[in-house]
């Protein structure tokens, strides 16, 4: 048997029995939720490979969504990668693009509190209430937020069919009274330029 091979069977049965042990996999709250067997399983060669991503931001028009394309971790556990991809957005945009500077969809302040998944293809991603303290106002404004969120995930994750939105620990009607995010989204890719 290849060694390649031999390393896939002895991180998917150490990855079985974290899942297996720690409630199904089934949230991911951060490094301390996953106690030090999950982070020596994470740290494992498989499973910290580097992808190609697509982040969306507002492009300088404020009319639609872009994609900027970075290389980044990207660890076997879907949860942990959303979580990654999440703090991403948080970071703002790396570079501008021809037309001017990107724009950032979510506060620098926020933190992700959680990301949880149904196991049916929706993923629940929980931001602290302050995400959108910076938030310019407007309906397109909220409208790209919501989706830049969802798309990111979406794109990225390919267990991730839908993703609902809470905050802080909590399901919410809208970020700024516009754009209903109180059911799961699917992408909406029309937004996208």
């Amino acid at each position: 048997m290849p060694l390649s091979l031999k390393l896939f069977f002895v991180l998917w049965f150490a990855a079985v029995g974290i899942w297996v042990s720690d409630g199904c996999g089934d949230a991911y709250d951060g490094p301390e939720a996953t106690g030090q067997a999950g982070q020596n399983a994470l740290r494992g060669a498989d499973s910290n490979r580097e992808s190609r991503v697509y982040l969306y931001f507002v492009e300088p028009g404020g009319r639609y969504l872009t994609g900027e394309i970075r290389n980044i971790e990207h660890p076997e556990d879907t949860l942990v990668f959303c979580r990654m991809l999440l703090e991403a957005l948080i970071k703002g945009p790396g570079r501008g693009a021809a037309a001017g500077p990107l724009i950032p969809v979510l506060d620098p302040e926020a933190r992700v509190l959680g990301v949880y998944t149904d196991g049916a293809g929706t993923l629940y991603a929980d931001l602290s209430g302050n995400a959108f303290l910076s938030h310019p106002k407007g309906v397109r404004s909220e409208l790209l937020t919501v989706y830049a969120i969802v798309n990111t995930l979406i794109v990225n994750a390919d267990d991730v069919d839908r993703v609902s939105i809470l905050l802080d620990g909590s399901e919410a009607e809208t970020f700024a009274g516009h754009i209903d995010i109180s059911n799961p989204a699917n992408a909406h890719m029309l937004l996208v330029r």
